[in-house]
């Protein structure tokens, strides 16, 4: 809860602390008045003495008498979960179709497709299918895709094995690379602060986001989805970003509808 509250993912906690300078003498009077506002007057001076001789080791004392906490290596999600939870919305009509998609799998082969729609300046994101079925796959991009929509693939997923299929059907593929993910998580998290960004609330999507932790790409600052966790589905997060990098290369929104809806019901 503390670490949560420190990294603003808690929208209803307020959080204070108090506590003594972590490297500092465990017994330095000041810093004891620093992490106790009772000392020394309601918590004296001989008190916390009798609490020293109980306690072990100066980790034990830092905790219970200084408020020093231990330091955590957990890392949390790099997409902010109450900005998030505020980016929920419908989206455009079913009937019209994305500026672009995306597709990623994960370790064990599941595939997620995802779309984004431009309007003006706004994105919305969705993930419009998902399942195991590579042939399956193929068919339902090209159908909705047709030879217009971009399809992003990052080169090293292991959807780039449906990259062939997916030329040879016509489909405007587009071949990912580090610098693209970079860029998408980028324009994401922007997209997001600003108020630019929504999505629709999807199970997989939201657990994708929760799971995602951040790694470093190149050396200036860029970033992407660490998929070093096997136990972590983060297609459909990564589906969704890439398809919002993919909507960039359209010079204008697309508003048109058509009777080829960009969504489909998952199918497992």
């Amino acid at each position: 809860m503390r670490q949560e509250a420190l990294d603003g993912e808690s929208d209803s906690t307020l959080y204070i602390e108090t506590s003594a300078d972590r490297g500092t003498d465990p017994m330095d009077p000041e810093q004891l008045r620093k992490a106790n506002p009772s000392y020394p007057h309601r918590t004296t001076h001989r008190a916390l003495l009798r609490l020293r001789k109980k306690l072990k080791n100066d980790d034990a004392w830092n905790r219970e008498a200084r408020g020093i906490w231990d330091e955590l290596t957990k890392q949390f999600s790099p997409i902010n979960g109450p900005l998030w939870r505020d980016a929920v919305d419908v989206g455009p009509a079913s009937t019209t179709k994305p500026s672009a998609m995306a597709v990623d799998m994960s370790h064990d082969r599941q595939i997620s497709v995802g779309a984004c729609w431009l309007e003006e300046s706004s994105a919305h994101l969705e993930e419009v299918w998902a399942g195991i079925d590579e042939p399956g796959a193929v068919e339902w991009v090209a159908a909705r895709a047709g030879r217009r929509i971009p399809v992003l693939i990052d080169s090293v997923s292991p959807a780039a094995s449906m990259i062939p299929a997916l030329r040879a059907r016509k489909v405007k593929v587009l071949t990912g690379n580090s610098a693209d993910m970079a860029r998408g998580c980028g324009l994401t998290v922007s997209d997001l602060e600003a108020g630019r960004l929504t999505h629709a609330d999807q199970e997989s999507v939201n657990d994708a986001r929760e799971g995602a932790r951040k790694r470093a790409i190149g050396t200036a600052g860029g970033w992407g989805y660490d998929r070093k966790d096997p136990s972590v589905n983060i297609a459909p997060l990564v589906a969704v970003t890439l398809a919002r990098v993919a909507a960039t290369i359209n010079e204008k929104p697309t508003g048109s509808t058509s009777a080829r809806s960009g969504r489909a019901s998952s199918t497992r």
